[in-house]
Protein backbone atom coordinates (compact mmCIF):
# COMPACT_ATOMS: atom_id res chain seq x y z
CA UNK A 1 0.00 0.00 0.00
CA UNK A 2 0.62 3.73 -0.20
CA UNK A 3 3.12 5.11 2.98
CA UNK A 4 1.85 8.52 3.68
CA UNK A 5 3.43 10.90 6.36
CA UNK A 6 1.44 13.60 7.99
CA UNK A 7 2.44 16.40 10.06
CA UNK A 8 1.42 19.76 11.47
CA UNK A 9 2.95 23.28 11.56
CA UNK A 10 1.99 26.31 13.39
CA UNK A 11 3.05 29.26 10.89
CA UNK A 12 3.30 33.37 12.44
CA UNK A 13 2.35 34.96 15.33
CA UNK A 14 4.35 35.10 18.58
CA UNK A 15 6.23 31.59 19.53
CA UNK A 16 3.98 31.97 22.66
CA UNK A 17 3.23 28.55 24.17
CA UNK A 18 0.23 28.91 26.49
CA UNK A 19 -1.10 25.77 28.06
CA UNK A 20 -3.91 26.46 30.50
CA UNK A 21 -2.42 24.75 33.75
CA UNK A 22 -1.50 21.66 31.31
CA UNK A 23 1.55 19.61 31.15
CA UNK A 24 3.10 20.43 27.00
CA UNK A 25 1.38 18.48 24.62
CA UNK A 26 -1.61 17.67 27.01
CA UNK A 27 -4.33 20.90 25.55
CA UNK A 28 -2.73 23.92 24.89
CA UNK A 29 -1.89 25.76 22.09
CA UNK A 30 1.08 27.94 20.09
CA UNK A 31 -0.67 31.09 21.01
CA UNK A 32 -1.32 33.90 17.86
CA UNK A 33 -0.03 30.69 15.37
CA UNK A 34 -2.14 29.47 12.49
CA UNK A 35 -2.09 25.32 12.40
CA UNK A 36 -1.34 24.30 8.69
CA UNK A 37 -1.60 20.43 8.38
CA UNK A 38 0.17 18.68 5.37
CA UNK A 39 1.15 15.26 4.13
CA UNK A 40 3.54 13.69 1.67
CA UNK A 41 2.76 10.66 0.01
CA UNK A 42 6.04 9.04 -0.35
CA UNK A 43 7.02 8.44 -4.13
CA UNK A 44 8.02 4.91 -5.53
CA UNK A 45 10.59 3.53 -7.27
CA UNK A 46 13.12 6.85 -5.97
CA UNK A 47 10.53 9.07 -7.71
CA UNK A 48 9.29 11.86 -6.22
CA UNK A 49 6.45 12.42 -3.45
CA UNK A 50 3.66 15.09 -3.54
CA UNK A 51 2.75 17.52 -0.83
CA UNK A 52 -0.37 18.43 0.06
CA UNK A 53 -1.15 21.36 2.92
CA UNK A 54 -4.02 23.16 3.81
CA UNK A 55 -3.93 25.97 6.54
CA UNK A 56 -6.77 24.72 9.62
CA UNK A 57 -9.15 27.16 11.20
CA UNK A 58 -7.86 25.28 14.32
CA UNK A 59 -5.91 22.40 15.81
CA UNK A 60 -8.68 20.36 17.83
CA UNK A 61 -8.39 16.29 17.20
CA UNK A 62 -11.99 16.58 15.20
CA UNK A 63 -10.35 18.57 13.04
CA UNK A 64 -7.19 16.96 12.43
CA UNK A 65 -9.06 13.57 12.30
CA UNK A 66 -11.10 14.48 9.35
CA UNK A 67 -8.44 16.26 7.47
CA UNK A 68 -6.59 13.44 7.27
CA UNK A 69 -9.37 11.02 6.62
CA UNK A 70 -10.75 13.59 3.80
CA UNK A 71 -7.69 14.25 2.40
CA UNK A 72 -5.69 10.44 2.62
CA UNK A 73 -8.50 8.12 2.38
CA UNK A 74 -10.17 10.36 -0.64
CA UNK A 75 -6.91 11.06 -2.48
CA UNK A 76 -4.80 8.58 -1.84
CA UNK A 77 -5.96 5.01 -0.77
CA UNK A 78 -8.79 3.72 1.84
CA UNK A 79 -5.75 1.22 3.10
CA UNK A 80 -2.60 3.50 3.13
CA UNK A 81 0.10 3.37 6.02
CA UNK A 82 0.15 6.61 7.78
CA UNK A 83 2.98 7.88 9.39
CA UNK A 84 2.59 10.56 11.88
CA UNK A 85 4.12 11.60 15.13
CA UNK A 86 2.67 11.52 18.74
CA UNK A 87 0.50 14.95 18.01
CA UNK A 88 -3.12 14.21 19.72
CA UNK A 89 -4.52 15.32 17.20
CA UNK A 90 -3.83 11.75 15.38
CA UNK A 91 -5.27 9.70 18.14
CA UNK A 92 -8.00 8.31 16.37
CA UNK A 93 -6.28 7.40 12.84
CA UNK A 94 -6.41 3.62 13.67
CA UNK A 95 -10.21 3.67 14.62
CA UNK A 96 -10.09 5.22 10.55
CA UNK A 97 -9.09 2.26 9.24
CA UNK A 98 -5.54 3.32 8.71
CA UNK A 99 -2.20 1.19 9.60
CA UNK A 100 -0.99 4.39 11.58
CA UNK A 101 2.47 4.09 13.15
CA UNK A 102 4.17 6.67 14.90
CA UNK A 103 7.68 8.34 15.61
CA UNK A 104 8.21 9.58 19.73
CA UNK A 105 9.73 12.59 19.11
CA UNK A 106 9.67 13.57 22.51
CA UNK A 107 11.88 10.51 23.06
CA UNK A 108 13.99 11.92 20.54
CA UNK A 109 13.30 8.88 17.82
CA UNK A 110 12.63 10.23 14.63
CA UNK A 111 13.19 7.65 12.31
CA UNK A 112 11.72 3.61 13.38
CA UNK A 113 12.65 2.09 9.95
CA UNK A 114 10.99 3.13 7.32
CA UNK A 115 8.47 4.81 10.04
CA UNK A 116 9.26 9.12 9.78
CA UNK A 117 7.83 12.23 9.32
CA UNK A 118 11.16 14.00 8.03
CA UNK A 119 10.12 14.22 4.06
CA UNK A 120 7.12 16.71 5.87
CA UNK A 121 9.07 18.28 8.03
CA UNK A 122 11.73 19.33 5.12
CA UNK A 123 9.05 20.94 3.85
CA UNK A 124 7.93 22.85 6.97
CA UNK A 125 11.48 24.26 7.56
CA UNK A 126 11.51 25.47 3.54
CA UNK A 127 7.91 27.09 4.24
CA UNK A 128 9.16 28.62 7.15
CA UNK A 129 12.24 30.16 6.14
CA UNK A 130 10.58 31.19 2.76
CA UNK A 131 8.17 33.00 4.49
CA UNK A 132 10.52 34.79 7.21
CA UNK A 133 13.07 35.04 4.40
CA UNK A 134 11.71 36.06 1.13
CA UNK A 135 8.06 37.33 2.56
CA UNK A 136 9.28 38.63 5.90
CA UNK A 137 5.72 37.35 7.58
CA UNK A 138 2.29 36.51 6.09
CA UNK A 139 -1.03 37.31 7.55
CA UNK A 140 -3.84 34.89 8.31
CA UNK A 141 -5.95 36.19 5.12
CA UNK A 142 -2.95 35.22 2.26
CA UNK A 143 -1.88 32.26 4.61
CA UNK A 144 -2.96 29.57 2.26
CA UNK A 145 -2.02 31.56 -1.14
CA UNK A 146 1.92 31.35 0.41
CA UNK A 147 1.23 27.77 1.51
CA UNK A 148 -0.02 27.02 -2.04
CA UNK A 149 2.92 28.20 -3.81
CA UNK A 150 5.31 26.86 -2.03
CA UNK A 151 3.09 22.91 -2.71
CA UNK A 152 3.31 23.73 -6.16
CA UNK A 153 7.03 24.59 -5.71
CA UNK A 154 8.05 21.24 -4.13
CA UNK A 155 5.81 19.41 -5.85
CA UNK A 156 7.39 20.86 -9.48
CA UNK A 157 11.05 21.18 -8.17
CA UNK A 158 12.05 18.76 -10.78
CA UNK A 159 10.11 19.53 -13.75
CA UNK A 160 10.97 17.69 -16.77
CA UNK A 161 14.21 17.02 -15.06
CA UNK A 162 15.34 20.63 -15.77
CA UNK A 163 14.08 22.41 -12.29
CA UNK A 164 11.49 25.19 -12.28
CA UNK A 165 13.34 28.34 -13.48
CA UNK A 166 15.15 26.62 -16.36
CA UNK A 167 11.77 25.68 -17.42
CA UNK A 168 10.51 29.16 -17.04
CA UNK A 169 13.18 30.23 -18.78
CA UNK A 170 12.84 27.74 -21.65
CA UNK A 171 9.03 29.39 -21.83
CA UNK A 172 9.96 33.32 -21.65
CA UNK A 173 12.43 33.05 -24.13
CA UNK A 174 11.46 34.23 -27.73
CA UNK A 175 11.07 31.52 -30.52
CA UNK A 176 13.77 32.20 -33.27
CA UNK A 177 11.86 33.59 -36.66
CA UNK A 178 12.28 31.72 -39.57
CA UNK A 179 14.09 33.64 -42.64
Amino acid sequence: GEIVEADEAFIGGLSKWRNHGKPKGKGGGWVGKQPVHGFVQRGRDGKIGKIRARVLPQSDTATFTSQVTESVHVRVLPKSSLFTDTYVGYDRMGERGFKHKRVNHTRRIYVDGIVHTNTIEGFWSLLRRGISGVYHGVSTKHLQAYVDEYVFRYNNRDATGRGMFEAFLSRAAPKPQKA
